[in-house]
């Protein structure tokens, strides 16, 4: 039983096979554009930070500057986290200890670091 001639049938049937890849690639193509534009703002922030960090210590003013300006602060001794913070990293025990009593769920505890 056709209810259309044989040329709207295969009309339709191709309608509905690039209807159905269009809805597979476009929530693709738009999550890597998402991506390009997040590692972007990314970039552009550690940029930022650094020019904050070279404002502070004027010895990294002649640091090299990489294209990619996250990779240069962690080449200078930062973390760039997810969350958008950027942590230094200790250079010593005290500063470890004291780090992760702040960062502990309960909060700093009572003990003192000599």
């Amino acid at each position: 039983m056709r209810f259309f001639r044989r040329e709207i049938e295969v009309t339709l049937k191709m309608f509905g096979a690039v209807t159905l890849i269009g809805l597979i690639v476009l929530p693709v193509a738009w999550g890597y554009e998402q991506r390009r534009q997040a590692k972007t703002w990314q970039n552009v922030a550690c940029a930022y930070r650094i020019k904050e960090v070279a404002r502070s210590a004027p010895f990294v003013q002649n640091v090299e500057r990489a294209p990619d300006a996250c990779t240069t602060l962690t080449r200078l001794g930062f973390n760039v986290s997810t969350d958008g913070e950027f942590v230094a990293l200790p250079t010593n025990y005290r500063g470890v200890v004291s780090a992760s009593a702040l960062a502990s769920p309960s909060g700093p505890d009572k003990t003192s670091v000599r």
